[in-house]
Order: structure tokens, then C-alpha cells, then sequence
């Protein structure tokens, strides 16, 4: 939390730095707009709307509706951003693209259900007004806001493209959540409450069992505040820019594959079967892991997604991944190879097995791999492009050539062994397969 010299501080930097100012002077003000809103009821509130500084009207901007914490309940619409979301909106304010619409939570009152289709219909009306992309529509809050998140996809999900809730306690239904198709990014510290920490990897799972693919990032820190490192993450504004809600309702779903079935049915290319421990599944412990070692799915796909968790212990120095075509006892290569080390042993790519073409992995992206963490990595082929993202960037964005696959080849989704690296949580959905 700020010390009171210190919020007092930021709060008159924040009036005088945005220029707040009635919504009804003028649609030309920019920053936080102060906008009285009259619900339903008649009732009349006091919000905030941040208003991008390089909007113009018809720009079809996308719109953030921001759900606040306990601490920032009220009645006067600006306590909401003295202490989160708006002092990161504040620092990118003269880039930051989103339209934002910000409701404040009563005070001694949650999100609760009234709560929040009033806040839905306050973001209509900032639609309306602004001229906000109907198709990008966001939902986000922390703490007491990231638990409104999960209560808003409860009762609303088909409104958003997309939802990043931060520390708050899912009491929600995840069936109701996995039928609506909406992707979502969780955040939580891995030492925030054991409780809370419990219920978000437990959502996390239980989504996963549903055939859903949520990123969850757990943070190696202690305490509550996670939305510092959030609201200040370039990737998570990038992701959330990516999702459309009318892209994002695939009826496909993924399949969840347990360390046994990936053990058991993918086939080693090497002299011993990968090994199960921790719930994850690693090369052989006594593999030369300077030789080729591969364990390639036992069907084939023309197109597919796959989804998984890289887990970097602290020795490990990055990991890989293959896509192999007609895999055999007599193939110790895969046709594709996917290259991740750590930002501190070298450059990432995406390369054929003889070398001769090869794509560089974006550096942002890389510097998202993590050693000492399970990595989100997600590996999508279709129609012979490769997109790749790690831990919720985007990292690769690739025509293959014909001559390294060619047009309708099948390919197998292959890991590759590296030192101190288990796959967990491996999922995939594919729209044909053999």
C-alpha cells in the first residue's frame, strides 16, 4: 500500500497531469474524465473514463472495463486509481490505446451481482459515447475486482473478448466459464494467501479438464500486489489486442493429456523411455543430452494446436520442441525444430533440421522464458504457418517453406531432451488428424 503522503501525491498528479473534467464539457477532453452516470434506478454516480490522448472520434478504440479493489471502494469515482491501473495507465498515457471504463464498487460491498451489471451497463454507455470496437471488449480487476472478473464471466460471459482478473478468489462455476469459449489470463503471486493460491491453480486445472486453454501465470513473489508487473506488461496489452469476441467461441476443444499417456503412447526416438516424476514427464536421467533424444506423438496432424507447460528447473539452460514428418526408428532429427533457450545462452529460433532456413524468435518474447518456472508455450500449425508464444507473447510468426514440409504433409508434435526440463499440462487440439 502507499503511505498517505505518498497517494495524496499521486492522486493530485494524477488530476493535474490527465486534466480531469466533466464527460458533459466536452467529448474533446483527454486522460480521466470524470462522467456522472445515472443507473437504472435513477441514482445518479460519479465514475472515470480514461480517454486515450490520441483518440479521435470513430476510431473504433477498444475498451477496458476495469473492476476496482476493497481498498478503493467509494463513493467519490477517483479512489478507484490511486492505487493500481491508473498509475500504470498514467505512465503509458500518451501511448496507451485503451478506452477505459472505471465504476467504482460501493463502499462495505463487493461485486456482487447488482454491482456488476450496473458497471455492464456503464461500460454500454462509455461504448456509446466513445465509439469503443463492440468486438474488443476487456474485462479486468484486482483483488476484490479480480474476484468481479470471475463473477462477471459467471453471468456475462459473451460480452467480453477476453478477461485478466489478478488475485481475486474464482467462486465461479468453470463449466460455465468453458462453454463460453472466453479466453482468459490469470494472475496471482505464488505467495500470496495459500488459500487463494490454491483456488486459482485449482480453476486453472478444472479449466483445463473442461478442454479450455487459459494462461495462468503464478509469480515468483510474496504479498498481494501482482498488478504492478501486470499493468505494466507490454505482452499482456498485446494478448489482450489479439482476442476478438467473435473469434474466440471455437467449439473445438483441447484435450488434456496425463504424464502416463504421453509416457506410454508417444514414441521415444532414443534407448530409454521418458520417465514420469513430479506430475511431469522428462527425458531418460541417463540420456548424453548433448545427442538427439526425441519423444514424438504416436499420431500424426495437418493442423493443430498444442499447448504446454515447460518446466525450467535451475539448471536447465532452455528447451525445445519438433515437429517431425513420417517419424521413424530410423529418424533421430525433427523436420522442424523449435529452440528456446534462456535470454542468457543464446538466440532463439526456428529452424529446419539441416540448418539451411532458419527464424529468429522475437526477443521480447524470449526474455519471457523463465528458468525455475512452468513456461506457458503455445505452438499453433496451420496451412504450413508456425506461431508460437511463450507465456502469453508472441514470439514466432512463420511461413514454412515448401521444401522443409510440403502442403498437406502431416507432422507429429515432438519434444526434445534438455537438461533439467519436465513437460506438464500438454494439450492439444487439432481440426484433422490420421
Amino acid at each position: 500500500m502507499l503511505n498517505s503522503f505518498t497517494w495524496l501525491f499521486t492522486f493530485f498528479t494524477l488530476l493535474q497531469a490527465f486534466g480531469c473534467a466533466k464527460q458533459d464539457e466536452s467529448l474533446t477532453q483527454r486522460g480521466f474524465v470524470e462522467t456522472e452516470f445515472t443507473d437504472k434506478n435513477g441514482q445518479s454516480h460519479t465514475y472515470l473514463v480514461f480517454v486515450p490522448y490520441d483518440y479521435e472520434p470513430d476510431q473504433n478504440r477498444p475498451l477496458i472495463l476495469f473492476l476496482n479493489g476493497k481498498g478503493e471502494n467509494g463513493d467519490d469515482g477517483y479512489w478507484t486509481i490511486h492505487n493500481n491501473f491508473g498509475i500504470e495507465v498514467w505512465e503509458m498515457k500518451r501511448h496507451f490505446p485503451f478506452v477505459c471504463a472505471i465504476p467504482q464498487c460501493p463502499d462495505e460491498a463487493g461485486w456482487t451481482r447488482e454491482n456488476l451489471l450496473r458497471a455492464f451497463d456503464f461500460a454500454d454507455e462509455v461504448e456509446e459515447t466513445y465509439g469503443t470496437d463492440k468486438d474488443r471488449v476487456y474485462i479486468t480487476g484486482v483483488s476484490q475486482g479480480g474476484q468481479g472478473v470471475w463473477n462477471a464471466l459467471g453471468i456475462a460471459p459473451e460480452r467480453f473478448a477476453a478477461a485478466i482478473p489478478l488475485c481475486g478468489s474464482p467462486s465461479v462455476d468453470a463449466e460455465t466459464i468453458a462453454k463460453s469459449g472466453i479466453p482468459i489470463w490469470n494472475h496471482c503471486n505464488e505467495q500470496d494467501k495459500p488459500a487463494l493460491v490454491e483456488a486459482n491453480q485449482q480453476m486453472h486445472m478444472n479449466l483445463l479438464k473442461l478442454g479450455v486453454s487459459p494462461l495462468y501465470s503464478e509469480y515468483k513473489a510474496s504479498g498481494h500486489n501482482c498488478w504492478d508487473r501486470v499493468y505494466r506488461s507490454a505482452p499482456v496489452y498485446e494478448w489482450m489486442l489479439e482476442q476478438r469476441r467473435t473469434d474466440n467461441r471455437s467449439s473445438k476443444m483441447f484435450r488434456l493429456f496425463s504424464p502416463s499417456e504421453i509416457a506410454s503412447n508417444w514414441v521415444p526416438l532414443g534407448n530409454t523411455p521418458w520417465r514420469i516424476a513430479d506430475e511431469r514427464v522428462h527425458p531418460p536421467e541417463d540420456i548424453d543430452f548433448k545427442a538427439q533424444d526425441m519423444l514424438v506423438s504416436d499420431k500424426a496432424y495437418s493442423q493443430f494446436e498444442l499447448h504446454l507447460d515447460a518446466c525450467l528447473g535451475t539448471e536447465s539452460k532452455g528447451c525445445r520442441l519438433g515437429l517431425t514428418s513420417h517419424a521413424s526408428e530410423d529418424r533421430d532429427t525433427p523436420t522442424l525444430e523449435v529452440v528456446l533457450p534462456l535470454v542468457d545462452q543464446g538466440v532463439g529460433e526456428v529452424r529446419s533440421s539441416d540448418g539451411m532456413w532458419k527464424a529468429a524468435i522475437e526477443p521480447m518474447a524470449q526474455r519471457q522464458l523463465l528458468s525455475d518456472y512452468a513456461n506457458d508455450i503455445r505452438l499453433s500449425w496451420q496451412e504450413k504457418r508456425l506461431k508460437l508464444y511463450i507465456n502469453g507473447c508472441l514470439a514466432a510468426d512463420v511461413s514454412v517453406p515448401d521444401e522443409i514440409i510440403h502442403e498437406g504433409s502431416v507432422t507429429h508434435p515432438t519434444l526434445m531432451s534438455d537438461h533439467d526440463v519436465g513437460w506438464q499440462n500438454i494439450r492439444l487440439k487439432t481440426l484433422d488428424s490420421i
